[in-house]
């Protein structure tokens, strides 16, 4: 075997390891039951008790008129996919976060692939900010609580809350 091969072979193990290891904490709650409950259901749990505080999930023929108007984060994801088992409980802060300001969804690019290819989703996870029906900013790989805050806080401090117009005096 070749130096390069033995190169190859070796980074691939690596990037397996590191995927792996970014899962484990997730596959570990899944496998043992007790150490994290099941994720709440739309419509179930402390997490729709908070209005728009669920990550809601969105069809192709749902996508544009959901995100039509106001400020949106859409989780582009896939069953299969490591590093999204670590994003998955990160949209759900997110959520619980910005509920009444932003409205968070999801979509498996497995079964929504329209649209997911419309916004040149190449890698998973990625999430991409919408305002009032437009893609602003798009984010690939594990974001923090902290980056979402970092594009989404400029975009509500100057959307009136509640309706009301803000008015001068």
């Amino acid at each position: 075997m070749s130096t390069k091969s033995t190169r190859g072979v070796v980074a691939c193990l690596l990037l397996v390891m590191a995927v792996l290891v970014l899962a484990a904490p997730a596959l570990a709650g899944e496998k043992a039951g007790n150490k994290k409950p099941a994720p709440a259901k739309p419509g179930q749990g402390k997490a729709a008790a908070a209005k728009g505080a669920e990550v809601t999930p969105l069809t192709d023929e749902e996508f544009q008129k959901a995100i039509a108007s106001g400020v949106h984060v859409v989780y582009f994801w896939a069953t299969w996919c490591g590093p999204c088992r670590v994003q998955g409980p990160i949209i759900e802060q997110v959520a619980k976060k910005y509920a009444g300001k932003v409205k968070v969804h999801k979509m498996d690019v497995d079964t929504e692939d329209y649209t997911a290819t419309k916004y040149e989703v190449g890698e998973v996870p990625t999430s991409i900010v919408f305002k009032d029906g437009k893609g602003i900013i798009k984010l690939v790989g594990v974001s923090q609580v902290g980056e979402f805050a970092e594009e989404l806080d400029p975009l509500i401090a100057d959307a009136p809350q509640g309706g009301a117009q803000k008015k001068n005096p």
